[in-house]
């Protein structure tokens, strides 16, 4: 019988989880206490200073920032909302080999559109 995490919905077929206290598992708990003890997250007036800091940073550079992008959903809207903040990024891929068609395209519409 599979458990699940009432917040998250994954289950115990993920390597690792555990629901050991109410209806959150291990991994929401860790979201949180990292969220409570940290400086990842940022609330917005934090995010518009690191923002300017980054624009003042690469006042007179071509770009920025870098932004690793694999196609997938992700750094895609990373990028996207780079853009939509008004850096410059310079969006970087590294072609393995294992690059699914799909993931190509979107990296070609990314660097197109964007």
């Amino acid at each position: 019988m599979n458990s699940y995490c009432q917040r998250c919905i994954m289950d115990n077929t993920a390597d690792g989880f555990t629901v050991s206290s109410g209806t959150a598992c291990n991994y929401c708990e860790e979201v949180d206490l990292k969220k409570n003890s940290s400086k990842l997250y940022y609330n917005e007036n934090d995010r518009q200073k690191l923002l300017e800091k980054i624009k003042q940073d690469g006042v007179g550079k071509q770009y920025d920032c870098v932004i690793g992008i694999s196609g997938g959903a992700d750094s895609s809207w990373t990028l996207h909302l780079a853009k939509e903040s008004g850096l410059r990024p310079l969006a970087v891929h590294m072609d393995n080999g294992w690059n699914s068609e799909l993931a190509q395209n979107n990296i070609n519409n990314l660097i197109d559109k964007l």
